[in-house]
Formats: C-alpha cells, structure tokens, sequence
C-alpha cells in the first residue's frame, strides 16, 4: 500500500468526505519523454556516408564522402533549409563507402575519414566551431592485408581526442579487430587493440562519452555458438565500453555484449548505429532486409540502464524514410539549444528536448467524471481459456470526462492543449479535501488510447479520454524476431525484465519477488508476432509471480500466504464500508500435474500439488501441465505449488464498496469486519479495484469497489 499523509488517512475514513482529483496528461509515449521531429529539410540525391556534431555554439556540422570526395559544412541557422543543402567543394578525397565521424569540445572540432585506400586513417582539427580546418594528419596506417573499416571518436580531455576504429585483416575470416589511439600535446599516442575475440566485419561505430566511453557498433560474428551451423555468420548490434574509471576500469575495454541479433527464419540485420544522451541513451541504428535491396532507420531507447553494458533497450520503431544503408547521425548538446538532430547525407530533423510538457485538470474546472480499474481476473471471472497455465487475465483501463462546455478542448493537440495527443501518458491523481488542503496518491499511470467528443441528452458537452494501462501497451506490441533462451541461460527475473523493456518499461522489485524467479533459468521460445502481454504471463506462468504496477513502473511480488495486513476496513474507527458481497467461491482446480522431458532413463520429470479438502468437497478437478523447460521433478513440484497457489488468489472471494482508499495497490492483503454478514477480520488480498468519480447527475459519487480473494 502507498504511504498517505496523516491527514489524507484520516479524511478517507471518515463517512463522508470532499473528493479531489487531478488528471494530468505529459507529452511521453509510454514511460519515456516522445520527441516531435521537424524535418529541416530533404533532397532527392542518394544516401552516402555521413557524419554530424552540433557545437557548443548551437552551429551544427556535418561531414560526408560523395562518392570519395570529403565534404563539409556548418550550419548556424538550422531553420534555414537552404544552408542544409550547400556542401563545400571538395576538401580531400576519401573512402566512398566506409564511415567519417566528427566531435567537438568548446570551439574544436574534430573530423576523422578514410582514405580512398582504406589504407589510412586521416584527422583534421577545427579551432573555431567548424568554420575552417587544418590540414590533415595521418592517425594510422595500414599493412599489407589490412583494411580500416569504421571510425568514432569522442572529446578525451583538455583540447584532445580519442578515436575508436575497426581495421580487417581481408585474408582471413573473423580476423578484424578494434583499436584506440589518444591525442596528446606529442601528437597521437601508439595503437591499442582492444584484446577480445575478433570479428568477421565492422559496420559503423558510435561513442557517446559519459564518463566511460559507451560505444555501439554492427558486428558480423561468429554464429555457431548460437545454433548455427560452423562457418555461418550473421550480423548484429554489440555494445562495448572503453573505461575512464568510471563504471569500467581506466584504459580497460569491457566484454562486448549483443544487444540486437538476427535468427534463424528472420531477414534483418542490424548495423550503422548512432548514439547520444539526453534524458536517457537514444539510439539510431539501420535495419537490413538481409538479400534485397531494402534497408531502414529504426529507433530505440535505452530503459534499464544501472550501468551502459547492462542497459535494456526498447524495441525497435521506424524512424523516417531518409537515411538509407548508411544510417543517420544522432547528437545533443547539453546545456545547447535544447533540441536533438538527427541527420544523414540527404536529410535532417531536430526536435525539441523538453517535448511538449504537460497539462493538468483537476475537479475544480474540467474533470467531471471517471472510472478506472485494476484487476487481475480467474478463470472463473474471466470465463477464458487458459492462459500459459496461470489463469489470469490482467485487466486495467480507464475512462476520464473532461467538461468542455466553453468549446476550449475542441481543438486538442494545439495551443494551451498541444500535448493532449494519442499515445501521451495520462496521470491520475486521486484524494480529498484534508485538513491542511488536498491530498492525493497515484493511481498507476495510464496512456491515452482514443478520445471522443460527447454532447448529452442535456446538450451538455464533455471530452472523454479512453485509456490503456501499461498491460495496455503490452498488449499492443508484439516481438519483432524470434527470441528463444536455452536452458540454463536467463531467469525468469532476467527474461521478463527484458520482455518489459521491448516495450519500454523498467521492471523492478522491492524486495517482494520469490526466490525462485532469480534462479530458474528455463527453456523459453517468443515468437515473431507474438504479443508482448501474453509474452510476459508466458515467462512469469513458470514461477509464483505476479506483477502490479504502482505508476509507470511495473513491479514483480509474491503472493506469501502469510503476509501481513496492510489496512482495515470495517470496526471502530477503521475504513467504513458502505455494501458488501462474502463468497465461499470454489478455485477452478484442485490438483496440479506438471510434465516435463522424459529423462536419460525414459521416465518423465513430473511434479504434482493437491489441495485435498477441496477434493474432498467438490471432487476432483484436474489441471495437467506440460512445460518441456524444466529438468528436474523438485522444478516441476514447485511449478505445480506456484499453479494451485495461482487459481487460489485469483479467485474471486468477494467484494466491498467504500469511499476510496487512494493508497490501495493491487495485491495488498486487508482485514476485513463486517458484522452485518459475520465477517469479523477477515484477511483478503486485493485482486482488483475499481473506483468510479462521477459529478455529472445528482447525487455525485465517489466510490471504490474492492475485489477480494484470498490471502
């Protein structure tokens, strides 16, 4: 349960009291900040390699190879599309397919490219924001077989840089390597590989340094050890980090680690990857139909991210139809212009940091009604099939009634109301008018699905916002490729935090979740259009998990039969209840047999869990499982203690009506004493909840019902 001011839990339990609400709708799409991209401008020449830093001056300047001529420019008015489209004549020659980058600190500018060769490694400096270079330097040279591929380089210290590059040795597979060398007051230092197993190919490297130096690149690698026959390769997406002290060790490479990858039966590859950081890492990369001419600019954002090796991703989405094979750059100035670029030879786009903002309603003007719901339902309630065994049907939506009687919400998406758009997060705060003002608490964040126009019998005119739950977003979302765990590779914790990050939520846990979600580590296969909802019940039907979220953060606890109350309803002094319903229900099963792969011996693994007095009055009611993932009989016992224990606390034992506890959390355990029907605490747990606000007809309501089931 949510803590609640004193005084807030005093307003709500007394029998009557002033309701107070706000609705306050933010220009983000799911948890993190959406960004509006304007197109500054386009040409219909082809897409060729291409590089772009903003300055600490707000100018922005952008590099590219048209077809093996290095060009340049700065642009100091971004809004003026003809500056985007007037490149310098040519300033050297340069390779005509391989990667430039760029980067900055103060008023220097660095440019790194390839020569024609592939042979050399060149650099040029900018003293005054890109407005003019020097001559070039050669960083490093290549020998015999050896071919530079890729570039990044990021500010080191002081006026220097740091530059990352990928060299390949062509007579050989799996034989190209990454290097660094540093600028200093001598010049640039010796160059260091970074000692780890090589690659077949490099396409594109990005560095974004904050405090390490956290890199991106597309890597053609070794496929066997992933299932495919020897000598097959395929290409990916790896993330690596170059340590400054910071999370890896000074002047130490960490181990590479695949953050995208292709399978077997899916054509897309990934590589050309671009990398800033504004309120969270953001990436681009592009997105190969592998075999066709066809290649894509996909967006991502980083979701879990305690340190860059171990950040979550979300999944991908088509960004715009420029930046063809060679990707677009991405980059931010902090403390700039406030805007973020995105750019390739042919195109460029910004969007404004801060987004659109947020806009709030509350009870004293326009919300006028509301009804929301969280719950997770039994078979029993739900009437469905089962669902991966678990028997839930998780189930949140909302409904909010905005006045609108002065016409000014006609017009939504513009003006005072310009981030009241489909998609934004919606969050609804809920309490009473206290001693010492209104309090509220959070209900758990919503997204604004549809919006209709709504003029009643009365001619009375609303605004009316459906809304999805996170569940919602989940829902909606399905895996893009196959994704498939081996056993003994993850835990259930680590898949379902990453099936959660697909859609862009950062799954957490205060200390609530069983053992056994951390430790099993089974046999999981998510197929391509599978969704993301029923992706995540998949993993979690293996443990005795559930999953509530308390605002945009979806958290992970355990059912324990013993877990103490959180709050009383009914008694002296305690939450009043206005009506209530007390079943003695029946759980839709009372014996569960779990099945697993026949052993060395030919005898199944198996597991079983009875509930003997509810054979004993209602007979017997059997529910097998068949779940290949496990191998051994004390997995499959446990799987089927998890099950029973499931269909017990998702059924539905009864229900309250009260004025709202705004505190109350789905899955909190609650005394409950009614004397009327003999209930005398009682222990339920909370299996949904339902509260309704309603000004709209005499008498106003404010009411929540609260479904119980068992502890």
């Amino acid at each position: 349960m949510q803590s609640l001011t004193g005084t807030l839990l005093a307003a709500q339990k007394k029998a009557r009291a002033k309701p107070y609400a706000e609705v306050m709708i933010s220009d983000r799409i799911g948890p993190q900040a959406r960004y509006h991209w304007t197109k500054l401008y386009s040409d219909a020449t082809d897409d060729y390699p291409h590089a772009m830093v903003v300055c600490d001056d707000h100018s922005v300047v952008r590099a590219m190879s048209l077809n093996g001529s290095l060009r340049m420019q700065r642009i100091t008015d971004p809004e003026d599309s003809d500056h985007w489209d007037t490149w310098s004549g040519q300033v050297d020659t340069c390779s005509v397919l391989n990667q430039i980058s760029l980067c900055t600190a103060g008023t220097k500018v660095w440019c790194f490219y390839i020569s024609t060769s592939d042979l050399v490694l060149y650099c040029r400096e900018s003293n005054d924001s890109g407005a003019s270079f020097g001559g070039r330097t050669a960083v490093h040279t290549c020998a015999g077989d050896d071919r530079l591929e890729s570039v990044t380089s990021a500010h080191r210290a002081d006026t220097y840089a740091i530059v990352f590059y990928s060299v390949d040795d062509t007579s050989a597979q799996n034989a190209c390597d990454l290097y660094k060398r540093r600028q200093d007051a001598g010049g640039w230092q010796g160059a260091t590989n970074w000692g780890k197993t090589n690659l077949d190919k490099c396409r594109g490297l990005t560095c974004h340094k904050t405090g390490d130096y956290n890199m991106l690149f597309g890597a053609r690698i070794d496929a066997e050890p992933y299932g495919f026959e020897p000598t097959t390769t395929f290409w990916c997406l790896q993330a690596v980090v170059f340590g400054a002290g910071v999370d890896v060790t000074d002047s130490t490479w960490s181990n590479p680690v695949i953050i995208e990858r292709t399978d077997a039966g899916s054509a897309f590859a990934h590589a050309w990857p671009s990398l800033t950081y504004v309120d969270t890492f953001r990436m681009l990369n592009t997105g190969y139909l592998i075999g066709e001419e066809y290649s894509r600019v996909v967006r991502s954002v980083a979701v879990h991210a305690v340190t860059f090796m171990e950040t979550e991703w979300s999944d991908y989405a088509p960004f715009y139809p420029e930046g063809g094979p060679f990707g677009m750059a991405l980059d931010y100035m902090s403390g700039g212009d406030g805007y973020v670029y995105a750019s390739c030879s042919n195109a460029a786009y910004r969007a404004a940091s801060a987004g659109l903002g947020t806009v709030t309603f509350t009870t004293n003007d326009r919300v006028k009604k509301y009804e929301v719901r969280d719950r997770w339902g039994g078979h029993k309630a739900a009437g469905l099939a089962l669902d991966y065994g678990q028997l839930v049907a998780p189930d949140a939506v909302g409904e909010i009634w905005l006045d609108n009687s002065d016409g000014a919400l006609n017009s939504l998406g513009t003006g005072t109301y310009d981030c009241v758009l489909r998609g934004s997060m919606v969050e609804l705060e809920r309490g009473y008018i206290a001693t010492d003002g209104h309090k509220e608490a959070p209900w758990p964040t919503m997204w604004l699905e549809d919006y209709e126009h709504v003029v009643d019998f009365q001619g009375r005119c609303y605004v009316v916002l459906h809304c999805i739950s996170g569940w919602g977003i989940l829902s909606t979302m399905t895996a893009q490729r196959q994704y498939h765990w081996q056993d003994g590779d993850d835990s259930v914790w680590s898949i379902a935090e990453r099936l959660f990050a697909l859609a862009g939520f950062d799954l957490s846990s205060d200390g609530e979740a069983s053992a056994v979600i951390g430790t099993l580590e089974p046999a999981l296969v998510i197929h391509p259009g599978q969704d993301l909802r029923g992706a995540v019940l998949q993993a979690l039907s293996k443990v005795p998990d559930f999953v509530f979220f308390e605002q945009d953060t979806p958290y992970v606890k355990e059912l324990a039969d013993d877990e103490a109350s959180d709050y009383t309803y009914g008694g002296s002094g305690e939450h009043v209840i206005i009506a209530g319903r007390y079943g003695v229900r029946t759980p839709a099963n009372n014996h569960i047999e779990v099945f697993a792969a026949l052993d060395s011996g030919s005898i199944p693994t198996f597991g079983d869990e009875v509930d003997y007095e509810e054979v004993a009055l209602v007979g017997h009611r059997l529910q097998k499982v068949y779940d290949y993932s496990y191998t051994t009989d004390a997995e499959c016992d446990a799987r089927a203690v998890a099950q029973l224990r499931k269909h017990d606390a998702t059924t539905k034992r009864g229900e309250i009506i009260t004025l709202p506890n705004v505190g109350l959390q789905l899955f909190d355990v609650i005394t409950v004493t009614d004397a009327r029907a003999g209930i005398s605490s009682e222990v339920y747990r909370v299996r949904g909840i339902v509260e309704t606000f309603d000004t709209t007809k005499p008498p106003a309501i404010f009411r929540q019902k609260v479904e119980l089931g068992a502890r």
